[in-house]
């Protein structure tokens, strides 16, 4: 909906009569990319689709061999000519380890009989952990000089703009603005209405049925089957003014990020809807009608609650952080303690707060000595990943030993690509990349309860 001029671009660049071997998508978070791609591809069912989510690769060698396992764990014709045995044994997948060879892979397996177009699909391409402006680079040289490759499309999928390097090379790119703020309203009815209103008619019906004896349900349902059309249409007219509610609340803050805006409205329906089932579905004006009920529960569309998980007042907040809302691994909850103390605690102090020899070095009696200001007031520094491993390994309390500097880098992305750390480049094996806390201090504390660290024990700042 509302994506037929880029309906027109795929068809036009990855079309049966002339494809180019790369196209990029281009557009904000939760515009449509993804969905309208995936929507052109059901057109495509002779060809073969593969799609790689490179927000979960550490480097562009991982993306190729991603690729090239994929390709070898399908059924082609050519593969008869191995037992199973030995066709895990000769995937170069293992051995790929540049662009060069990946090519040479691809083009072998076309010439083994593979006949069909290949679709190669780079999601979250911009989000992999090393630079990837050098192998689309490269990518689209190889795919231009050897023939062999006129049946393999690549299609990157990016949040960002379009990197330096490829800026006047003319890849194909389309791109994809954010919708308008009817646009979103129409969309999100859409996507929701019909959900909420099947869960507002259960919950109703279930309440109903709780309260009243049987032969009081009889006679109730019975005049809820006489004035049916009316209760309903008053149901869709409530849903459809919530949703206008919260796009209007939110959407100067998080454009017409669907993905954050769908989150919203789950949230937010838990209450929205209790003064309504309240009256057992039906509308009455000054209790449950939505404008009664959006100034009842007005704090929830305040726009500084459009930060995940904290559209809920803070003791549900807190509730739902306790219950690992964020799905946060051990090892992730120390990364983002470990990220905030680097971002609010100077440098300079590190060796009495983080030393090991700390306790001789440090009386927790002279802390008010140092300089302090209270951390709501002040903003986050950036730091060095060299930095973040120090303090990791200071404050790290637990019987599991802690993960390899891999494992480190992925729970790194993880948490990067929900935007609680923060970091200057795509590429982390760059000495000049720089990172960042982006996570409230209500969030760091309740993380540090969730594991018992008393982190303001190690904060040179009052909180």
């Amino acid at each position: 909906m509302f994506r037929d001029p880029q309906w027109q671009l795929l068809k036009c660049f990855l079309g049966d009569d002339v494809s180019f071997n790369n196209v990029i998508l281009q557009g904000g978070s939760g515009v449509g990319k993804s969905f309208l791609l995936n929507k052109f591809l059901e057109t495509k069912a002779d060809s073969i689709i593969i799609q790689i989510d490179c927000e979960t690769c550490l480097s562009t060698e991982m993306i190729m061999q991603r690729i090239l396992n994929c390709i070898y764990e399908l059924d082609f014709d050519f593969k008869g000519k191995y037992t199973a045995g030995e066709v895990r044994q000769t995937n170069p997948a293992s051995t790929c380890h540049d662009i060069n060879s990946f090519i040479d892979t691809i083009v072998q397996v076309i010439e083994n009989g593979l006949h069909k177009p290949i679709f190669i699909i780079l999601e979250k391409l911009d989000e992999c952990l090393e630079d990837t402006e050098s192998f689309l680079l490269a990518l689209t040289k190889e795919a231009e000089v050897d023939e062999c490759l006129n049946s393999v499309h690549f299609v990157e999928v990016i949040s960002t703009l379009i990197p330096e390097k490829l800026a006047t090379i003319g890849i194909p790119t389309i791109y994809f603005p954010n919708y308008t703020l009817e646009e979103t309203k129409e969309i999100l009815k859409i996507m929701k209405q019909t959900t909420l209103e099947n869960q507002l008619l259960q919950e109703s019906k279930a309440k109903l049925e709780k309260n009243a004896p049987i032969d009081e349900q009889v006679k109730n349902f019975t005049d809820e089957q006489l004035v049916s059309t009316t209760i309903l249409k008053s149901q869709q007219q409530f849903i459809t003014t919530f949703l206008g509610i919260v796009v209007d609340s939110f959407y100067f803050v998080l454009a017409s990020d669907l993905k954050e805006l769908e989150k919203i409205v789950d949230k937010i329906w838990v209450q929205f809807k209790g003064p309504l089932i309240e009256t057992n579905g039906r509308i009455v004006m000054g209790k449950s009608d939505a404008i009664s009920v959006f100034r009842q529960f007005k704090s929830l569309f305040r726009p500084e609650y459009a930060i995940p998980c904290s559209v809920l007042n803070e003791e549900e907040g807190k509730a739902l952080l306790d219950d690992d809302l964020f799905n946060l691994s051990l090892y992730d909850k120390y990364i983002l303690l470990a990220s905030y103390l680097a971002s609010f605690n100077d440098p300079r102090n590190d060796l009495i707060f983080f030393s090991k020899f700390r306790d001789a070095r440090f009386d927790k009696r002279k802390k008010p000595m140092l300089k302090k200001k209270s951390v709501k007031t002040l903003t986050p520094n950036a730091f060095s990943l060299e930095r973040l491993l120090a303090i990791l390994h200071a404050i790290y309390e637990s019987e599991v030993e802690l993960q390899t500097d891999v494992d480190l880098l992925k729970s790194l992305a993880t948490l990067a690509s929900q935007d609680m750390i923060l970091k200057s480049s795509n590429d982390v094996l760059d000495g000049n990349t720089r990172w960042k806390c982006n996570v409230s201090w209500d969030i760091i504390k309740s993380i540090a309860k969730s594991v018992n660290f008393d982190i303001s024990v190690y904060l040179q700042s009052e909180y």
